[in-house]
């Protein structure tokens, strides 16, 4: 039992390890999300189990999110079953809210030469 143990361990920290560079590698790494994986195991008399957990958003990073159609096929939030929008809304509805927030940050647009646009 003690060298299923190890070798338990040794499989649980390949896969966070794994994990962390897959997140690492999607420009994703070193978050709270990258600190928050980690495992446990659980034995019984029958049984040896690793659990793996994760922050809650975890589950929308590893499958993706789509929009109400997804414009790519190939891409891995295609097949996710996380979906945004009812695509009932006008097009481009976001622009105002997006121009708000914009004006309260006072953010500035710059042209190719550095100037202020309006």
């Amino acid at each position: 039992m003690k060298n299923l143990e190890a070798v338990m361990n040794q499989y649980a920290k390949y896969v966070i390890q794994q994990s962390r560079t897959r997140l690492t590698k999607d420009d994703k790494g070193g978050g709270n999300l990258y600190n928050s994986l980690s495992y446990q195991l659980m034995e019984d008399d029958q049984a040896m189990l690793v659990e793996f957990m994760m922050a809650d958003y975890g589950a929308f990073v590893d499958r993706g999110v789509k929009g109400k159609t997804s414009t790519y096929p190939e891409t891995r939030s295609a097949l996710s079953p996380f979906q945004y929008g009812s695509g009932t809304g006008k097009k481009g509805g976001l622009t105002k809210g997006i121009d708000k927030w914009l004006r309260k940050k006072r953010f500035q647009w710059r042209d190719k030469k550095g100037r202020f646009m309006s």
